[in-house]
């Protein structure tokens, strides 16, 4: 078993920015600090999109939990340690680097004009999924230098098939104006050269969550990821697991790699203060994880992050390793 020993992986994951200015753009991730990070449009044509590695967003509308935003309409804004993982709309966590956004949405039916929000858990919170998911791909489709991946999960829906499924109607809103902009090639297909095409949105949908009628025209989920959750809210139980499971590089498959803590966890019963006060407090031991998978042992893929575009999350890091490993497959 490979085990997390802080003193065997190196500490720093600095680079020289000089050297590597022509080949960046500079994106926000706080209001303070910029990362410099390499356009996939920089890579080679043929590199492949499981190849390189991205910044990811679990439970990505999750900020939905806002007092601000939404009062205390839901249990996730009354018990936000448990159900809140990120503080940061889509636009903005996109601005901090992210590129893949796992996005749970759920239709509201009591009162409001089948309106769609965000879920975690039981949890569903506002009614402004369709145009906050709009503004991402707005922005995602006026960026032609990068990909841009969105995975969707239905709250309700069960993998069945149905004439008026709400992921159908959900789905028909936001891509009516971006049709152009999706890539409809298998994943083993998809190159950088997909980038000088004009494709850069890939959509995937978990098919035990969703009932629409078309199954065959966004891939499944389940079928294109390699990935496991720890489900501990214990950074070293964590970063052990991921440790262990993204061992090498897994052909045309995207490696999602899941740096989230729960608030709690069941077998054996462990319990934190909370998501966002757990992993500010033990992010270097998830850093130091991600830099042995992405440069030791060269795996591309999702860094699966929470609390996108927050100066005291582990992203300011991810973000620097991540550019190291696609730096390296410049060469």
């Amino acid at each position: 078993m490979h085990e997390y020993k802080e003193n065997n992986i190196p500490s720093s994951t600095s680079t020289n920015h000089q050297s590597t200015k022509q080949a960046t753009t500079t994106l926000l991730t706080n209001e303070s600090q910029q990362v410099p990070y390499v356009n996939h449009s920089d890579l080679p044509d043929e590199t492949k999109l499981s190849e390189i590695a991205m910044l990811g967003s679990h439970d990505a509308g999750t900020y939905a939990y806002s007092k601000k935003r939404n009062g205390l309409s839901s249990t996730g804004s009354k018990m936000p340690r448990a159900f809140k993982t990120q503080n940061k709309d889509l636009v903005t966590q996109a601005k901090a680097g992210a590129r893949y956004f796992d996005i749970r949405i759920a239709q509201n039916k009591n009162g409001t004009n089948g309106t769609f929000g965000f879920f975690h858990s039981f949890s569903v919170a506002g009614d402004s999924a369709v145009s906050d998911v709009e503004n991402l791909l707005k922005y995602a489709a006026e960026d032609k230098n990068n990909f841009y991946l969105i995975k969707f999960a239905f709250k309700g829906e069960t993998g069945k098939t149905s004439a008026t499924a709400a992921s159908d109607i959900f789905l028909k809103r936001i891509l009516e104006n971006y049709r152009e902009s999706l890539i409809m090639d298998n994943l083993s297909k998809v190159t950088v050269n997909s980038l000088n095409q004009g494709k850069n949105i890939w959509i995937m949908v978990d098919k035990k969550k969703y009932d629409g009628k078309d199954k065959d025209l966004y891939p499944d989920y389940d079928k294109n990821s390699y990935t496991e959750w720890a489900d501990k809210p214990n950074a070293e139980k964590t970063a052990n697991s991921l440790l262990n499971f993204h061992k090498s590089p897994i052909a045309d498959k995207l490696n999602i790699i899941q740096t989230n803590m729960p608030v709690a966890s069941r077998s054996p019963f462990e319990l934190s203060w909370g998501v966002k006060d757990n992993l500010f407090k033990n992010k270097k031991i998830l850093v130091i994880a991600i830099l042995d998978i992405l440069i030791k042992r060269r795996i591309g893929g999702i860094v699966s992050a929470d609390y996108v575009g927050d100066a005291n999350s582990a992203v300011p890091d991810f973000m620097e390793i991540i550019n190291v490993h696609n730096q390296l497959l410049k060469k």
